[in-house]
């Protein structure tokens, strides 16, 4: 692979998102860890939000799509469909880049190798429904692209969109601002932190949503008699336990996703 160093403030174009995966690989085979395919791309998308926030500038060259379950590098994407849910093993993804590893491409400068080793420290260990409960909030870029582009194929969330996005979780989770000279890598690992945080605090508030709404939909839905009166006993628990399984099912995909209301997943 013939790399090439350029000064970090001559770069403007950013990076193709394969060269930060192998990175990424690179951090995981290190550390003895695994990152699957859904991981990598939500931690990409993270790595380009610090990036312009700390040193303003672009991560990567290609651009972010808001799809339905969450931010996507479309290129990326087809590189990583092999391993579809599992482990991306290193070897098989040099092995996918083909012709590709001839490209003359810019390395990684220091600059850009601290922030992507920031995130992995930071954000490497979330679970694919942390990462996506935390990139997928309400008001986030990834929301307001798709609410503002419903027509667009795909909509495009704007870079410095995200470094906003983490400016304002900044504030109103950790109660701080970047400042220059500022260690932004113990600053990612504060933000991460009260994210999980938040994120688990979220799933209970679910969870109890969800079993309110079985109960209200178990009494407007059941088995009635002839007479508009609810069936027997036995009529009524089956019926909750179907819609509590149904309600399960839906929470799981909830879950999974982080991205959706209960609307988008027929409850």
């Amino acid at each position: 692979m013939r790399l090439r160093d350029v000064a970090l403030s001559d770069r403007r174009s950013g990076f193709p998102s394969w060269v930060l995966a192998d990175q990424l690989l690179t951090f995981a085979r290190r550390d003895r860890r695994v990152i699957n395919a859904f991981q990598m791309q939500k931690l990409i998308y993270l790595a380009e939000g610090w990036m312009r926030l700390v040193h303003g500038c672009s991560l990567i060259r290609e651009p972010i799509e808001a799809r339905e379950f969450g931010p996507v590098l479309p290129d990326l994407q087809r590189l990583l469909r092999r391993f579809a849910a599992g482990p991306v093993q290193r070897d098989l993804f040099i092995h996918e880049l083909g012709e590709r590893r001839s490209e003359a491409i810019q390395r990684p400068a220091v600059e850009e190798i601290a922030v992507l080793e920031g995130i992995w420290d930071a954000y490497g260990a979330m679970s694919v429904s942390q990462l996506n409960s935390l990139i997928c909030e309400p008001g986030g870029p990834w929301e307001t692209a798709r609410r503002q582009q419903p027509q667009a194929q795909p909509a495009i969330i704007p870079g410095d969109g995200v470094a906003s996005f983490l400016r304002d979780q900044l504030k109103e989770k950790v109660g701080t601002m970047l400042t220059p000279g500022d260690d932004y890598r113990t600053t990612m690992m504060e933000v991460a932190r009260v994210s999980v945080h938040l994120t688990e605090a979220s799933v209970k508030m679910y969870r109890a949503e969800w079993a309110n709404a079985m109960k209200d939909a178990a009494f407007r839905e059941a088995p009635r008699t002839g007479d508009g009166n609810l069936g027997g006993p036995a009529a009524r628990w089956r019926h909750i336990a179907r819609l509590a399984t149904a309600l399960t099912a839906g929470g799981g995909l909830l879950l999974a996703f982080g991205c959706f209301g209960m609307g988008e997943v027929g409850l």
